[in-house]
């Protein structure tokens, strides 16, 4: 996956405010926070009687995905389902309002 120019992530800032960056060996992906919308439903989702946890964590990722595309980052993680629970732990604390520990700030 080809990695953004500076500018294409001064663009991201500016639309989106706040971006956060996850880096491996599998390249880069930008995220932005949790709004109330996602927020909400990652809640909800995960609350259920038998809730697959994972699928509600997934969800709140690519809800907050930016860059790659959906299916690209899809084909990481299915290289890499770790990622997941990680990313999603580090939006779940932006939507806090506390520190990222995996996800970078951008900018």
């Amino acid at each position: 996956m080809p990695e953004l120019k500076p500018a294409d992530e001064q663009d991201l800032l500016l639309e989106h405010g706040e971006v956060y960056v996850a880096e491996g060996r599998w390249g880069k992906a930008y995220f932005r926070p949790p709004q109330e919308p996602e927020y909400s439903r990652f809640v909800a989702t995960a609350a259920r009687e038998g809730a697959n946890l994972y699928a509600a964590q997934k969800t709140l990722v690519l809800d907050c995905l930016l860059k790659p595309s959906r299916a690209e980052f899809a084909e990481i993680v299915r290289q890499r389902p770790g990622l997941v629970p990680r990313i999603a732990a580090d939006l779940i604390a932006l939507a806090q309002d506390e520190e990222a520990r995996f996800l970078a700030p951008l900018g």
